[in-house]
């Protein structure tokens, strides 16, 4: 497979197991572990080369911002509070 003249070979991702990580036909795949700190505030230890779809799902996981409750941050809208900023709403 060639992708803007680089030529790809798909390896054997090590976190899902199955042969969707595309990278340039030298490279080693690296079974390294690292620390990242999550968007709690915890750490959790990660592969280093891992598939697109990995990647994407230790985002949602991990790091993606909670979403906030929409009915929650109107109810207090509708409320006649004085807020100061929308951290103490949420």
């Amino acid at each position: 497979m060639s992708f803007n003249g680089i030529s790809l070979r798909a390896f054997w991702c090590p976190q899902c197991d199955k042969q969707k990580l595309l990278k340039p036909i030298g490279h080693v795949v690296s079974k390294e572990k690292i620390f990242y700190e999550t968007r709690d505030g915890g750490k959790v230890e990660l592969f280093a080369d891992i598939c697109d779809g990995c990647r994407l799902k230790n985002f949602n996981k991990y790091f993606k911002p909670n979403e906030s409750n929409p009915k929650k941050v109107l109810d207090a809208m509708q409320s006649n509070k004085s807020v100061d900023s929308l951290e103490e709403i949420l």
